[in-house]
């Protein structure tokens, strides 16, 4: 529940190589995404997209932002 609504984000799948930590991740990414002033579909957009990325690497907390663009245009956000 964010502005009242409940919504749903559904990440791609990816090839997870290291999943530690992509909770902490998707909290960081919508914290920032809301602090940029996006929408709340848009900050569930990019966090889930931030904690699938963080999940391709072996450091955990280590992302590449072309990966979050990149898994940013398949996350799929619906309202209920």
């Amino acid at each position: 529940v964010l502005d009242g609504s409940l919504y749903k984000a559904m990440p791609p799948e990816v090839k997870a190589v290291n999943p530690v930590g992509s909770g902490d991740s998707f909290v960081a990414g919508l914290v920032v995404a809301w602090q940029r002033g996006a929408s709340d579909s848009d900050a569930l957009r990019f966090a889930s997209a931030v904690g699938a990325a963080n999940a391709l690497s072996e450091a955990t907390g280590d992302v590449l932002y072309q990966d979050i663009e990149r898994l940013c245009e398949r996350v799929s956000v619906s309202r209920l």
